[in-house]
């Protein structure tokens, strides 16, 4: 959202048109919200997690790949965070484009119809995948729905964006902690999200007791 803010307006376009600022999204609003289905999905392919494909894989029989032969039993990982920058998969794969993901989109591939890469291969997909996804939708809308996300400012004024590839070395891989600005969008969402939270207190209390 700092490096490609204007996803961020169409986002806050499309909440703004389904929703209002009366309430926050609802897992029943993903049908409605596609271009935040859209953001979940280049979120994924834009900086996966699992950069080596999550679970290894072993070679069932002997194989060759461009002269090089594999044979059976070798443990393979896939290069997941070069395949989601392939340029002719993904045409100018380092810039962040939801609209790869909507069918509604000249930039749409019909190979992306069922895009589940991320979480894995063949028999070995994430069983967590579906969960995963719908906590992405729903963190992602909310935030998109209640704050503008904005660089932080130094002592001079001037706006600070983070490193786009500071990430951390490893199996899986996340952002380095970063300064950035939330900021309601208006008064109306801070009474939702005030009213929501002490809602969500009250049940809790009701269950401790």
């Amino acid at each position: 959202m700092l490096h490609f803010p204007e996803v961020q307006v169409k986002a806050q376009k499309e909440l703004d048109a389904v929703l209002g600022p009366s309430r926050m999204p609802e897992y029943e609003d993903k049908e409605n919200l596609p271009y935040i289905a859209a953001i979940v999905d280049e979120t994924l392919r834009w900086r996966p997690v699992a950069v080596l494909g999550g679970t290894p894989h072993a070679v069932t029989a002997d194989d060759e790949y461009k002269g090089m032969f594999i044979p059976k039993g070798s443990t393979v990982y896939a290069n997941l965070a070069g395949i989601m920058h392939d340029p002719e998969m993904f045409p100018s794969p380092d810039t962040f484009i939801p609209e790869r993901f909507l069918p509604s989109s000249p930039l749409f591939s019909p190979r992306l119809a069922t895009f589940d890469l991320p979480f894995g291969f063949g028999r070995r997909v994430c069983p967590g995948a579906h969960l995963a996804r719908n906590s992405l939708f729903i963190s992602i809308a909310r935030l998109l729905w209640a704050f503008h996300i904005q660089p932080a400012v130094n002592k001079e004024g001037k706006e600070i964006l983070p490193d786009p590839w500071n990430y951390t070395n490893g199996f899986n891989s996340f952002p380095v902690s970063f300064d950035c600005k939330f900021e309601p969008r208006n008064e109306e969402v801070v009474r939702v999200i005030e009213r929501e939270g002490d809602t969500a207190m009250e049940q809790l209390k009701s269950r401790w007791n």
